[in-house]
């Protein structure tokens, strides 16, 4: 397949995907910045076709997982969410402010009203992939660590678990230090260096080790309370990891968080894909099957001074295309301008240029056609901070890409 005229990226995107050999298990569908909202508009079109044409089950969002499971609830009609409201599982369900979108409150929309009356099998789940690590801080692991210790201690495995629950209570302590913003920037500010939070980590980990071991037994008795737990475990862990890489004053320091943060994601896609295939959407920095990079720092932020670099780091697609190979595919959008963010039209000599001179508005790039876009082209310049414009690097780990003129 290479470029097409037609302009509907429903239809076109669908196709390139029964055109591969094999109908990928996992597709990633990636946007190049946050807070434009042509980009999950189009995600809707193509998302809503290839649920219903290509027997997608899942869509899985670059938002909190823990978060994320009251959406799933909300959406599949499941038992006690009767009485919720579209607006508290918009408020409630989503992390880093993706519940403000208006496309993400159509998404929830059409698979609450899509999947009703539908038997479990056909119902579309929405939830998250992300972990609940925001810019500013990083919470506590409290909620999902006794989340599993409770499940744990509820199935007669008292036996089997490290300490008791006043204990871990106790550990943990307050939420309120855990979520330090300066932490983010000074090790000497998180609690991830502390004693009580390395004993936290040992014994999450044991809690998390309890729950491996038996798991196979209770997946076979169909317990429906399993894949919770073990997203609890995943997030809890998770985020001592965070917090514990926090406390280290090493150079590469934010790129390790980034690291960590991409492999949560990884493990999250990969627990959703053992039930049905799934359709991811983030940024592509998420997506890509290569090393993700970043320019970081150059600023002061309250006196404390953050060294220009360049963060490099393995993101989730890379992950994900390790695990499944040919199981995995990636999608990114583009676009030629959108002024009222800050992102004007693009230089001829880019790939981005080149494609803004053909028509449609819309068009989908693959092949021949995406592989002649990775010719040495000029890298485009953009004052924008979040916005990641296609570059030869990221064309040679894509399967496609969703140029859009004008995302105004």
């Amino acid at each position: 397949m290479t470029t097409t005229h037609d302009s509907n990226p429903a239809a076109l995107v669908y196709r390139l995907l029964t055109e591969r050999r094999t109908m990928p298990w996992v597709l990633g569908f990636g946007e190049p910045v946050h807070g434009i909202e042509a980009f999950p508009r189009v995600r809707n079109e193509v998302f809503e076709h290839i649920v219903e044409h290509a027997g997608f089950r899942t869509i899985a969002l670059e938002s909190d997982a823990w978060a994320g499971r009251l959406v799933d609830a909300w959406v599949r009609h499941a038992p006690g969410c009767e009485g919720l409201t579209e607006d508290q599982v918009m408020a409630h369900g989503f992390s880093h402010g993706f519940g403000d979108s208006p496309a993400n409150r159509d998404l929830v929309r059409w698979a609450r009203e899509r999947n009703a009356g539908l038997p479990t099998g056909d119902q579309v789940r929405v939830t998250g992939f992300d972990g609940p690590m925001e810019m500013v801080a990083t919470p506590s692991p409290r909620a999902t660590l006794l989340h599993l210790y409770d499940y744990l201690s509820g199935r007669d495995l008292d036996r089997a678990l490290p300490c008791d629950r006043d204990t871990l209570t106790r550990l943990l302590g307050a939420d309120e230090p855990w979520a330090e913003p300066m932490a983010m920037l000074d090790p000497d500010r998180s609690v991830g260096g502390e004693q009580r939070v390395r004993e936290v980590r040992l014994l999450a980990d044991d809690l998390t080790r309890t729950l491996e071991a038996e798991a196979p037994a209770l997946r076979r008795a169909g317990d429906p309370g399993l894949d919770d737990a073990e997203l609890a475990a995943r997030t809890a862990t998770g985020l001592l990891a965070h917090h514990a890489a926090m406390a280290r004053p090493s150079d590469d320091r934010a790129g390790l968080l980034c690291a960590l943060r991409d492999t949560m994601m990884a493990d999250n896609v990969a627990a959703l894909a053992r039930r049905t295939p799934v359709l991811l959407f983030a940024h592509h920095q998420h997506l890509r099957t290569g090393t993700s990079t970043m320019a970081w720092g150059g600023v002061t932020i309250a006196g404390v001074h953050v060294p220009p670099t360049t963060l490099r780091w393995q993101p989730a697609g890379a992950h994900l295309a390790a695990r499944l190979g040919d199981g995995y595919a990636v999608v990114a959008t583009a676009v030629g301008s959108a002024g009222e963010h800050g992102i004007g039209e693009p230089d001829p000599s880019t790939a981005g240029g080149a494609l803004a001179t053909r028509p449609p508005d819309r068009q989908l790039v693959a092949g021949q056609e995406l592989r002649d876009l990775r010719t040495g082209r000029a890298a485009r310049a953009t004052s924008h901070p979040g916005y990641f414009p296609i570059d030869d690097d990221l064309l040679d780990e894509l399967d496609a890409v969703l140029f859009l003129r004008d995302a105004d």
